[in-house]
């Protein structure tokens, strides 16, 4: 084995020694939670901090650092004793963070979650992967005996935002307007018609009529209707067209 290969296999050692230690003499682990991975704009989801501690914690003051300019920090919560929740703690350097402040006079737990923070995405949330970090000011048990900790890892949170749809400019030449305007004719036909419907006084008067109404409709006003250019625009007038024949129909004779 060459000198090289030897360093290396003595540096690979003392980390592996080392991370072991940390673990070894840390009284608690700490791991940064998401509910979600991965949300859209006006979505709500929680970022907790669950402890698995040696000892019984009494207190704690944590800071979420997140991005103010995505999400919206709604509410925090402990399964520790009192909480004091401040969600825009200034952290300097234009910065905001979400600060916890926990209290539990009976110290009765070692583990469970420190806190709980519930987000929503801005409706006007650049997407992208956006991390969420802790920083510890102190943990401490019921002596005041600080808890050792370490974090693990952020939790990262991807927002989808999906581009906005320009509205596409509609335009209306010459023909189609004369067509809008023939279109509008033909409904006051049909009101015309409705009209002596209704002050019709025989039920053969008043069939016959929606005969005429009926013949109308689909004999000269439906192929005139079909060669308009807009589809959408053809079925919002034939929705127009047919609602009032709907709400008018006279009642059946008792």
């Amino acid at each position: 084995m060459n000198f090289k290969k030897i360093i290396a296999s003595a540096l690979s050692a003392a980390m592996v020694i080392s991370s072991m230690a940390l673990t070894a003499f840390a009284d608690a682990t700490l791991t940064l939670e998401a509910s979600k991975s991965a949300v859209v704009r006006g979505d709500s989801f929680t970022v907790s901090l669950p402890i698995d501690a040696v000892k019984n914690v009494a207190s704690a003051d944590i800071t979420l650092d997140y991005d103010e300019n995505i999400f919206t920090c709604e509410s925090g919560t402990t399964e520790f004793g009192d909480v004091v929740f401040n969600p825009v703690k200034d952290l300097g350097s234009g910065n905001l963070g979400a600060y916890f402040s926990i209290n539990d006079i009976y110290a009765a737990k070692k583990s469970g979650k420190l806190f709980t923070a519930t987000f929503k995405a801005k409706f006007d949330a650049v997407g992208g992967d956006y991390n969420f970090t802790v920083t510890v000011d102190s943990i401490k048990d019921v002596d005041g005996t600080p808890i050792d900790t370490y974090t693990v890892s952020p939790a990262t949170v991807a927002v989808k935002a999906p581009e906005q749809l320009a509205t596409p400019a509609v335009t209306i030449d010459r023909d189609t307007k004369r067509q809008l305007g023939l279109m509008l004719q033909m409904r006051q036909t049909i009101m015309l018609f409705l009209q002596r419907v209704q002050k019709s006084s025989t039920t053969i008067i008043r069939a016959q009529l929606q005969q005429e109404i009926t013949h109308l409709f689909l004999e000269i006003m439906l192929p005139k209707l079909l060669i308009t250019q807009f589809p959408l625009l053809q079925i919002r007038t034939v929705l127009c067209i047919l609602h009032p024949m709907q709400e008018q129909q006279p009642k059946a004779m008792l």
